[in-house]
């Protein structure tokens, strides 16, 4: 296995925070999305006469109770999943560089 250069190391720790400044990006964004889907969730559903995203954004779905947090649950459980998904990449990217960090000829 070749040897990194230390500016290289450096360079993917910077990518890295990069990565995670986007991540908390992507989380606020996702949560207030959810947060406004569940305070307006008659705005965000379509009628079933209209085609869907002609003007909104959510699909109906049938529920037994019409609930607003399972209607916009339903919709951004796959974005909260992606979101999971990134956490745990950035951590094994830093567990990556760091173990990296640490790694000589003489080792």
């Amino acid at each position: 296995m070749a040897l990194h250069q230390t500016g290289m190391k450096v360079g993917m720790a910077v990518l890295l925070f990069f990565q995670l400044c986007g991540w908390v990006v992507s989380l606020g964004g996702t949560a207030h999305a959810t947060n406004e889907c569940r305070e307006n969730t008659d705005e965000w559903k379509s009628p079933s006469v209209k085609p869907i995203g002609e003007w909104y954004h959510l699909q109906p779905f049938p529920s037994a109770d019409e609930s607003r947090a399972y209607d916009c649950g339903i919709h951004f459980s796959l974005d909260w999943w992606i979101i999971a998904f990134q956490f745990f990449m950035i951590i094994f990217g830093y567990l990556a560089v760091f173990v990296e960090f640490f790694h000589t000829k003489y080792t």
